[in-house]
């Protein structure tokens, strides 16, 4: 038995912070989406992997690259490139509905086989996918780490879950989430779908939190003197056998 993990990548710096339609599009991760890929390099440093798949695209290369942080091999495969996602790509939502209503309201009612104007379907996304992501399982051997996108990893998960791909959508994966497919030689079992880390910052990046916003020094002497006795507190209770996250506390 091999475990395969199916990542979406991390948050992208959008432009002007306002999100957007984001397929070929070529954003690098934001700050926060740094910090979430950290918090996925712990996960990963305790589990051996083989190899980390990805698509070329800078957010879900630097997240792989974090991830690995140098312990992993990492190959990328131009096929596993988000959606194309055409004349939308990089476009508000809102701008969307207001250009394109008639196309908008075509995909919502059949997203599976309407494509983006000038772009793809999710048909079309799994048929560039699925054949490439089973002939790297065969390829590498071990645990997988494959860091996708949205689109592309619903298409994959409907597929081995036996869903029509019209429930794709349903499938939630949000930035840094991942999914846990197990297989053998004969079968794939999705254990789980969409998981996300529990994102506590440590001391550093509280820190960087708090210059990051000009926090003033009384305000952050009060915070330590908080933090010094809540976790008194949480201490005491975890002697009287209270299940009490430590580290989230401190944060």
């Amino acid at each position: 038995m091999r475990s395969i993990y199916l990542i979406r990548h991390c948050q992208p710096a959008f432009p002007n912070g306002v999100k957007c339609c984001l397929g070929k599009l070529d954003l690098s991760l934001s700050e926060e989406g740094r910090l979430e890929a950290k918090k996925l390099a712990d996960y990963f440093s305790k589990i051996a992997l083989s190899m980390i798949i990805t698509s070329p695209l800078a957010r879900s290369r630097q997240t792989a690259e974090i991830i690995s942080n140098g312990r992993y091999p990492i190959v990328s495969v131009a096929e596993l490139e988000e959606i194309d996602t055409g004349l939308w790509d990089g476009l508000p939502f809102d701008l969307i509905k207001q250009k394109y209503p008639d196309d908008y309201q075509q995909r919502g009612e059949n997203l599976a086989r309407v494509p983006f104007p000038k772009g793809e379907s999710y048909h079309q996304v799994l048929m560039r996918t699925e054949p490439c992501i089973e002939k790297m399982m065969k390829k590498y051997n071990g645990n997988l780490a494959i860091v996708g996108h949205a689109c592309v990893n619903q298409g994959l998960l409907s597929k081995w879950m036996g869903l029509d791909l019209e429930q794709a959508l349903g499938l939630h994966q949000s930035y840094g989430s991942i999914s846990l497919i197990e297989m053998d030689e004969h079968s794939k079992k999705v254990k789980y779908v969409g998981k996300n880390l529990e994102a506590i910052p440590d001391q550093d990046e509280c820190q960087a939190i708090l210059e990051r916003f000009h926090v003033g020094e009384d305000v952050r002497n009060h915070g330590r003197c908080v933090c010094k006795l809540a976790l008194e507190w949480t201490d005491l209770l975890i002697q009287k056998n209270y299940n009490l996250n430590r580290n989230l506390i401190a944060a």
